[in-house]
């Protein structure tokens, strides 16, 4: 094979230590000083030619910088129809004008038979195909599961979907949460926003959710500097979540996301797609409402003016209702999900299919990925000039993400220049789909595939690196049972190994960090490890063992820190919980449950009258029997 080096900015033949094959999929980290993919000359691997991108887009959307506030509003009950015309989310300063589509072709009934052609489920979902029912989640704690549709839904054609919804059968104070949210939003089909408080609505671009929330929530600030893109759906923690309006437990309400800088406890301000709700559309649903059953339930929508109408029947048959406009900035195609989830609290959630009748639209959904991880970087939209229809052309643009520079379409050949010389590199990250060109013709109606953009990290390896990731996973368990009582946590390091200046140097990454943070990659010259990870409180349980904190087998507060290195094995840890004592324990972190006063019962050395029974000396006439001689 061809070797190239870089010598004072000149590309010679040699044996020496060099830019070598660049072949992705062992990996390379490329010097952007000396390295730089050629945007407009990017070739398919296999057969067709494709067109780079041409267009550089710093951001999709413009981020408003102060974060937003819910200040206390109090829900309301005095009537049983809120009719929100006004439109919520920020004024668009563009509009599409819609592209008429033969509804007759891309008209689309869904039901109980065929929903999993039309559907996918994730997390905990589940699908009963003989009744229709998916169950979103079972009565359990730290459960999330949610249904996509594998099409967006053409807005210029009218949809409905009809069904029933079972929100369990506790309120928060009996231990019941979370929830079931609906959201139509603008970013790919398969996204799935943030568990817990956002009600799978926050972290959706340009969502316009329904939630029947279940769970009073207050304000939480992001515990992660991760963008919006990088935080797992299951982790509403790092994500963060807004507080919800005070006056009842139970509600309806819509909810709109839009792009905000959120700042954490620390001050940082971080990207999030924050979900706020609609405070004119609150409706309180009284507890009853937790009985269950199945309450009918539906939505409608109205493309002549773009209003979506929701019914929900509560337990006494009586309808309540709730409207809201889509934006015009929203486009003429969305993606539709729905979720439920459950914490330290939990309800079965449940929500049965009876009809789902909608227009599909021909769509394209686009990713940025990190080239060694596979990760994503940041959320994106396409642009539909004509509209979203079959024969119609889609656009979209590489980014300017920190930290990285882009290097080609996944599945092509890259041109990548190197100290003037133009070399083919051919991109092929490990579990992302084969990219679409950057822009074309959609041919068939539905999803058309994804374009996925790679990028590298600016770092100053200069030659082939190689890809090892170490996984942590710990286990939360009742001891004895073997009963989960919190989800698993996770985390992975990144390692890359490779040469600079003729040395073997290593990097590492811990995926507690953003990818495009300037530190986000270390020198592993001293090691690396993975840190220490605070033990949940579980309620009504206590830690009585942590498996392997060898450096301190007592400290019940943490798994430890963990050392790993390139060639390190994965690790896996169980920490054990048992039930506090029904004489009160105090629920923490510990082995030594300590009940109120244990020294002190209820007076033991005082017994009523212990030394004094009730005449013991004077029973009845014992010394005067009866005629004793």
């Amino acid at each position: 094979m061809k070797k190239f080096c870089i010598k004072n900015g000149l590309v010679r033949n040699s044996l020496l230590s060099c830019v070598a094959a660049l072949t992705i999929g062992t990996g390379l980290m490329i010097n952007y000083q000396t390295v730089k993919a050629d945007d407009a000359s990017t070739e398919e691997t296999s057969k067709e030619t494709q067109d780079g991108p041409t267009v550089a887009d710093t951001t999709s959307n413009t981020d408003n910088n102060t974060q937003s506030s819910n200040t206390d509003d109090k829900i309301t009950d005095n009537s049983n129809t809120v009719n929100n015309q006004q439109q919520t989310t920020p004024e668009s300063t563009t509009s599409v004008t819609p592209v008429a589509s033969d509804s007759n072709l891309n008209s689309v009934t869904v039901d109980k038979d065929n929903f999993n052609d039309y559907f996918t489920t994730h997390g905990s979902a589940t699908y009963d195909q003989n009744s229709g029912i998916v169950t979103l989640t079972p009565d359990q704690n730290n459960k999330v599961g949610n249904f996509t549709l594998n099409e967006k839904i053409d807005l210029n054609q009218d949809f409905t979907l009809k069904g029933q919804v079972n929100l369990g059968n506790k309120t928060q104070n009996k231990g019941g949460a979370d929830g079931m949210g609906f959201a139509f939003h603008t970013g790919n089909t398969d996204a799935i926003g943030n568990a817990g408080g956002n009600m799978g609505i926050g972290g959706l671009q340009n969502a316009i959710g329904f939630k029947l929330d279940t769970y009073h929530n207050n304000f939480q600030s992001p515990g992660s500097n991760k963008t919006n893109a990088e935080i797992d759906y299951n982790n509403s923690n790092d994500f963060g979540w807004s507080a919800d309006p005070s006056g009842s437990t139970q509600f309806g309400s819509f909810v709109y996301t839009t792009s905000q800088q959120i700042p954490m406890n620390n001050g940082t301000k971080v990207q999030r797609w924050w979900a706020d709700y609609d405070k004119n559309s609150v409706q309180k649903i009284n507890d009853s409402n937790l009985d269950g059953q199945f309450h009918d339930f539906s939505i409608e929508y109205v493309a002549s003016d773009r209003t979506i109408t929701i019914t929900y029947y509560d337990d006494k048959g009586n309808p309540m209702t709730w409207n809201h406009v889509v934006p015009n900035n929203f486009g003429d195609s969305l993606a539709f999900s729905v979720t439920s989830s459950t914490g330290g609290n939990k309800n079965l959630h449940q929500f049965k299919l009876e009809s789902l009748e909608f227009s599909t639209a021909a769509t394209v959904n686009v990713r940025h990925i990190d080239y060694f991880t596979g990760k994503d970087l940041v959320e994106d939209t396409v642009t539909y000039p004509n509209g979203a229809v079959m024969g119609a052309n889609y656009e979209t643009a590489q980014k300017d993400i920190p930290n990285y520079v882009y290097v080609g379409l996944n599945n092509t050949t890259s041109n990548v220049t190197v100290g003037g010389v133009k070399l083919k590199v051919p991109i092929n990250v490990k579990g992302a789909e084969k990219s679409l060109p950057a822009s074309g013709t959609m041919d068939q109606e539905g999803n058309n595939g994804t374009v996925v953009y790679v990028y590298m990290p600016i770092q100053e390896l200069d030659v082939n690196a190689k890809r090892s990731v170490v996984n942590e996973t710990i286990h939360y368990l009742e001891q004895g049972t073997n009963d989960t009582l919190d989800s698993d946590y996770k985390n992975s390091i990144t390692f890359l190994q490779g040469t600079k200046d003729g040395k073997s140097v290593t990097l590492y990454h811990n995926d507690e960090d953003s990818l495009t943070d300037p530190n986000a990659w270390h020198n592993a010259t001293e090691g690396a490890s993975f840190n220490a990870v605070k033990n949940p409180t579980i309620q009504g349980y206590h830690v009585v063992e942590v498996d392997k904190n060898d450096a301190d087998p007592d400290d019940l507060s943490e798994v430890e820190s963990k050392n790993t290195s390139y060639e390190g094995a994965d690790q896996e840890y169980t920490v054990y919980y048992t039930k506090n004592s029904s004489e009160g324990g105090n629920g923490g972190n510990t082995d030594n449950p300590d009940p109120e006063e244990p020294t002190d019962p209820e007076n033991p050395t005082d017994p009523e009258n212990p030394t004094d029974p009730e005449n013991p000396t004077d029973p009845e006439n014992p010394t005067d029997p009866e005629n004793p001689t």
